[in-house]
């Protein structure tokens, strides 16, 4: 009867231990018991060993399809630069994009290619740009003032 009470305390101690090593915790936890015999430290060494960890499923991401930029009443999508960002955008072919510097400071909207649109500098607190999205396709644009700053315009 002993020996059946010292087997299910030795595999209890080894499956406590066992827990403790494979917990994914960013805590450091240390399993000290009060008393460890060398036989159940060699038999939660041996489950230890020999028990094999399963990965994790893998979990398929989807991107959603970005949402089109919402027109106004007017038609025209608003593109507010504000914060010293520029909105990523996407419209429908035919819309017109007005581009409104809500900054302190002096922007552009320009293609990185130059020529699909250029706003020059649009004035602080209130300049506007218009610019009618009639190519389809993913166009970059950056503030050749602040380089940093880029965003893209899709068109569908």
């Amino acid at each position: 009867m002993h020996s059946f009470r010292w087997a299910a305390v030795t595999s209890l101690a080894a499956v406590s231990l066992l827990g403790v090593a494979c917990s994914g915790g960013d805590e450091k936890t240390e399993a000290t018991p009060a008393k460890a015999s060398t036989a159940t430290t060699a038999t939660a060494t041996a489950a230890a060993s020999t028990t094999t960890a399963t990965p994790a499923a893998a979990t398929a991401v989807t991107k959603a399809a970005p949402a089109l930029s919402t027109p106004g009443a007017d038609g025209a999508v608003r593109a507010p630069i504000s914060g010293g960002k520029l909105p990523t955008l996407v419209v429908k072919a035919g819309t017109t994009v007005t581009f409104v510097n809500e900054d302190a400071f002096a922007h552009t909207t320009t293609s990185d290619d130059g020529s699909t649109f250029d706003s020059q500098p649009l004035t602080p607190n209130g300049g506007t740009f218009k610019f009618t999205a009639s190519k389809t396709g993913t166009f970059t644009y950056a503030c050749t003032i602040h380089p940093d700053m880029k965003a893209s315009i899709t068109v569908q």
